[in-house]
C-alpha cells in the first residue's frame, strides 16, 4: 500500500500547456503569460509537447507546484 505522500509525487514527462498550468491551478492565458520572460531560456516547444528538459526549467523558474507535491 502506498503512503499519502507517495501518491502526490510529481512525475515530469512531456506536458503541454494545459496539463501545465491545470498542475499550477491557474487558468492557461495566465501560464502563457509566466512562460513570457523565459521563452528564450525554455525555446520552443515540439509538437504540442514541451520536453522533459523543457518542463524541469520551468520547475525551476516557477517552483514546486502546490505543497502536496515533490520532485
Amino acid at each position: 500500500m502506498q503512503s499519502k505522500s507517495e501518491k502526490n509525487e510529481l512525475v515530469i514527462t512531456p506536458m503541454n500547456a494545459v496539463q501545465l498550468a491545470k498542475i499550477y491551478g491557474v487558468g492557461i492565458k495566465t501560464f502563457r503569460k509566466w512562460l513570457e520572460p523565459h521563452r528564450q531560456e525554455i525555446g520552443k516547444k515540439i509538437g504540442r509537447f514541451y520536453t522533459i528538459n523543457q518542463v524541469k526549467i520551468m520547475l525551476e523558474k516557477f517552483g514546486i507546484p502546490g505543497s502536496n507535491f515533490k520532485l
